[in-house]
């Protein structure tokens, strides 16, 4: 949604234990020569019905440099009815707090 933080939403997860992955490119795009440490934090409600990590909470960034950091999101729980699905309908957000270093 801007250049700190992001929003997704995951479908087609219909029985438990699948998994769905997005992966962000994150860049230190400072106009000086700063590096910064940067906190990945991901918020969502539902966990009744999904499990969600992040395989690098935090990234140390040169100026100019890349790193990536993936989000897996598990389905807890098959629903069984079309009432259940609509109630296992989430969005996740992703916002990144960084730190001059």
């Amino acid at each position: 949604t801007d250049d700190t933080t992001a929003s997704f939403k995951i479908e087609g997860l219909t029985t438990k234990g699948q998994t769905a992955t997005i992966t962000y490119t994150i860049e230190n795009d400072s106009p000086a020569d700063i590096g910064a440490d940067v906190a990945v934090d991901l918020t969502y409600d539902n966990k009744t019905w999904y499990t969600a990590t992040v395989d690098k909470p935090t990234l140390s960034l040169n100026k100019g440099a890349t790193g990536t950091v993936s989000i897996t999101v598990t389905l807890n729980d098959t629903p069984a009815t079309d009432l259940e699905a609509s109630a296992a309908a989430e969005e996740f957000t992703v916002t990144l707090t960084a730190n001059a270093k």
